[in-house]
């Protein structure tokens, strides 16, 4: 029988279902892609989850793993929008609804905009 640490969730952050309009631009691409990181513009997901780790994302395009985003969102209760360096860590495709989730994390974010989501999270 399998142990129960391989399925271990390997999150660290408590997270909570929350959906809202999010903002993005893709840095970079995967090496080999015929897409320039000169080809900025922004694009527009919804949020399925958050945490202070994080974010789970619905879009209508396949983000790839280690993809960088500059993505851009504004929490109930927060004056200015929250915006963060982050990195796709998984991506995979809804086959009933034909939409792409994917898994991002906070590489660099305000100390005090992570520290308003934990809140938010509680």
């Amino acid at each position: 029988m399998l142990h129960k640490e391989i399925f271990s969730d390997k999150r660290t952050c408590e997270r909570v279902s929350k959906t809202f309009a999010v903002t993005y631009e893709i840095m970079s691409y995967p090496f080999g892609s015929k897409k320039k990181t000169d080809q900025k513009e922004r694009r527009i997901a919804n949020s399925f989850n958050l945490s202070a780790g994080g974010i789970g994302l619905i879009t209508d395009e396949n983000l790839f793993p280690k993809q960088i985003l500059e993505i851009e969102f504004v929490l109930e209760g927060k004056e200015k929008p929250i915006a963060a360096y982050s990195l796709v860590r998984w991506s995979n495709c809804d086959d009933k609804t034909a939409e792409y989730r994917a898994g991002i994390e906070f590489l660099a974010i305000k100390e005090k905009d992570k520290n308003f989501i934990k809140e938010l999270v509680k």
